[in-house]
């Protein structure tokens, strides 16, 4: 992928011995802000981003992933080639972070990217993040906010795939992650802000196919929701028995 064909590079992953050391220089020298990562390692940050470099700890210091931007549908053509080099693209179906914080309907741009290059999606959900770039009117939690990431099921995409389906199996995948992620996360603290709370159950499919597959969904969705409740009830009353 050559230099034209990106619009920036988003963010970066190094490793190095001990992340904590390049916090000094992060502030004096790069002018970042070094918040903590996961584990023993630390973010920097210098933006409204979550942050630009994550830097973690290993016994060889170098770099191991790059998050680049692309800044048009031509552009996808060179990812898609980053792709078929063994390269890892990383995309957000969704483009943005939806007002009422459920997974909302993908784009097919992710679909047919994996299906020009000819590689399966592997899913991620993330939950935490609106608490770091919330909606507008409410203060951003940019120190000490947990983010949890959990790695879903990969996603078969053929050469005869169809752009609209694979979409909504890749959204399926990631809704199931964004459900795990919701479950572990830590719950509000006792009289603190909960307006970034859901639960797991609400991070639900929304089909890119048009209104007559959603009211397929929201009619299975129903169904689902009714044997839940009547397995309860009948754990409740052998419970009572």
């Amino acid at each position: 992928m050559g230099p034209m064909d990106v619009h920036s590079l988003g963010y970066l992953r190094i490793t190095a011995e001990d992340p904590h050391n390049w916090a000094g220089f992060a502030a004096h020298v790069l002018g970042m802000e070094a918040v903590p990562g996961d584990g023993d390692g630390i973010n920097l940050r210098m933006d409204d981003r979550h942050h630009r470099i994550a830097i973690e700890p290993a016994d060889r210091p170098g770099g191991s992933c790059y998050g680049w931007e692309v800044a048009d549908a031509a552009a996808l053509d060179a990812a898609a080639g980053a792709l078929g080099m063994g390269r890892c693209v990383h995309v957000f179906p969704e483009g943005t972070i939806s007002d009422d914080l459920d997974p909302m309907a993908g784009k097919t741009g992710l679909a047919r990217l994996a299906k020009a290059a000819g590689v399966d999606v592997i899913t991620v959900g993330l939950w935490g993040t609106q608490r770091v770039i919330p909606p507008e009117g409410r203060k951003a939690e940019r120190f000490r906010t947990p983010i949890t990431m959990v790695v879903g099921e990969t996603i078969p995409v053929g050469p005869a795939a169809n752009p609209r389906e694979t979409t909504d199996r890749i959204m399926a995948g990631i809704c199931a992650a964004v459900a795990r992620a919701r479950r572990i996360y830590p719950p509000p603290a006792a009289g603190g802000e909960a307006w970034w709370a859901r639960p797991p159950e609400s991070a639900r499919l929304r089909s890119c196919r048009g209104r007559v597959a959603q009211a397929l969904l929201d009619a299975e969705h129903a169904r689902s929701d009714t044997e839940d409740a009547r397995s309860e009830e009948t754990a409740v009353e052998e419970g009572r028995a």
